[in-house]
């Protein structure tokens, strides 16, 4: 069972009890991952105006006074109970805040900066008296801008609307942002559930009154907004692995203020002693990270975020509520029932009878396949996978110097090498120039030194270094920056481009995972370090029995 932060709200202590199906397991991670919405309306503060008596009623007998009855005024149709709604976000442990519109132009950054930090955005549709939603998408459009040039966050944007015509609401969004951003939304539930890869629009309606009946799933009230939004986002990501990043990243938020607590200013004094006793003191700063790093990863296994949400039990819960028990998982080969596909999972395939051409020791290549129904899905899926495993992920886009794993293109004509020059010599580089060992990349398997396809364009499945002194190719590269001390590259059209000395240009492409450049460093420094020998024939046949 999963441990919970001390710190954890009460009200998501109270919702982590014990998960029968995989999809509640999803939602309570959820619950305990989200922590901010912000609402944008500009009636956010107002309070609801009561209009003069609309009616009288009759008088009573024996001369009793007349009753009045007041009646709302219909301005109260787009009135926002603010509070309601921050005190319902708050009983499920989340901080709401609530901005008040009144001018695009005055209004527009500072609610961008703050809607792009927060979990959850909240948007009124007609806002400052205008009834076609304009300054609602300015201000989506605005917020979602970079997410749509580079869609790799999630992202939950809500119209919160007394508006009755939701329908509309969703095409017109639907034009601005095929207008605007060139994109394609694709559309779910009744229309009013917008999807561009990890980006998502809902529209939900303040009040059922005045909305068609297959459209009233969607009206909720202020008190109820919040439940539906964070099982809009649970079913927008629940996976395996979304659930166990997503408990990743809960832990180490928890576990930010002792982290600060363990690396205090007064530990300013011993790195600095550190830093300054080594013979090469920029060397400090890695051994730093690697300290960050190894404290990051100690939270992960105190709060068993891994398996906890990746062990058995939990993919049981998400075969079962996947997939009938009648259902038969079907690809080219044939056919497997959910009974095989459950002792694959449990103790291997190569443990499993498995009535399918190849067997189990061929099962690897047809199970996502089984398990997704979906030649083209199955197929990303693995290759992701397997990108996951062996290259960095660049979560900003900055100069990346030139070291052991980095993956070069040459630009004139298409060859692709990888860089082995080791990490200690490719900093303090005292030179105008230096050279770099690299070796080349062909299309197809090789072996252990098999790569999956680096980029989505090319067309073999598989890629693969060519690890021998005679392959290898030393080429003298220039710092395209002042700093001479590593080899930067310069931006060209977007891409990084590294110049050799010899007016080459080498693209980057991408950079293998620390280990993963080690190996292949030492699989070729292995190459190199045979020694030829002449033992007589008797021996060496006599030793090889």
């Amino acid at each position: 069972m999963q441990v919970l932060p001390s710190g954890l709200h009460p009200s998501k202590r109270r919702q982590n009890r014990v998960a029968y199906k995989f999809s509640e397991r999803s939602l309570q991670v959820c619950r305990n991952f989200l922590q901010s919405a912000v609402i944008i309306d500009d009636r956010a503060f107002d309070k609801p105006i009561k209009s003069i008596p609309r009616a009288v009623e009759k008088p009573l007998r024996r001369g009793r006074p007349l009753r009045v009855i007041q009646k709302t005024s219909s301005k109260n149709e787009h009135y926002l109970d603010t509070r309601a709604l921050i005190k319902s976000f708050a009983d499920h442990g989340i901080i709401c805040s609530a901005l008040k519109f009144t001018d695009y132009n005055e209004n527009s950054i500072s609610f961008k900066n703050t809607a792009k930090l927060a979990d959850i955005a909240i948007i009124d549709w007609e806002m400052e008296d205008e009834k076609t939603g304009e300054n609602a998408l300015k201000l989506m459009s605005s917020l979602l801008e970079d997410d749509f040039l580079s869609p790799q966050r999630f992202r939950l944007v809500t119209i919160y609307t007394a508006t009755l015509d939701l329908e509309d609401i969703s095409q017109k969004i639907a034009a601005h942002i095929q207008k605007v951003h060139k994109k394609e939304l694709d559309i779910d539930q009744n229309g009013l559930r917008l999807v561009y890869q990890s980006i998502v629009i809902t529209i939900y309606a303040k009040d059922p009154r005045g909305i068609p009946v297959h459209l009233q799933i969607n009206a909720v009230d202020e008190g109820g907004l919040p439940e539906k939004l964070i099982a809009c986002f649970s079913e927008n990501i629940s996976g395996i692995l979304p659930n166990t990043v997503l408990s990743a990243l809960t832990a180490i938020r928890h576990s930010t203020h002792r982290m600060l607590a363990l690396f205090n200013k007064n530990l300013d004094y011993a790195y600095l002693t550190h830093r300054a006793s080594l013979p090469k003191p920029d060397d400090s700063a890695y051994h730093l990270e690697v300290f960050i790093a190894e404290e990051i990863k100690s939270i992960l296994t105190s709060y068993d975020c891994i398996g906890s949400n990746a062990s058995f039990p939990v993919i049981e819960k998400w075969l079962f509520e996947k997939y009938e028990k009648e259902y038969q998982f079907t690809c080219s080969d044939g056919n497997l029932n959910r009974d095989t596909i459950y002792s694959c999972l449990k103790v291997g395939s190569s443990s499993t009878e498995i009535n399918i051409k190849g067997g189990g020791n061929k099962l690897y290549q047809k199970f996502s396949h089984l398990l997704s129904g979906n030649a083209a899905i199955a197929f990303s899926s693995d290759i992701e996978l397997s990108r996951l495993s062996v290259l960095k992920t660049r979560y900003k886009n900055s100069a990346p110097y030139l070291t052991t794993g980095v993956v070069l293109q040459q630009q004139k004509d298409k060859s692709l090498w990888v860089c082995i020059q080791p990490k200690c010599d490719s900093v303090r580089l005292e030179l105008k120039s230096s050279k770099f060992p690299l070796l080349p990349i062909l299309p197809g398997v090789g072996g252990k030194s098999t790569l999956p396809k680096l980029r989505d364009k090319d067309t073999e499945k598989f890629c693969h270094i060519l690890i021998h002194p005679q392959n290898c190719r030393s080429i003298e590269f220039k710092s395209a920056t002042v700093d001479k001390s590593q080899i930067y590259p310069m931006r060209i059209k977007g891409e990084w481009i590294y110049l050799s000395t010899e007016k080459h240009r080498f693209q980057f492409i991408a950079e293998l995972k620390d280990e993963v450049a080690q190996n292949v460093l030492n699989d070729f420094a292995a190459t190199t370090a045979r020694v030829g020998t002449n033992p007589s024939e008797w021996l060496r046949k006599s030793g090889s029995g």
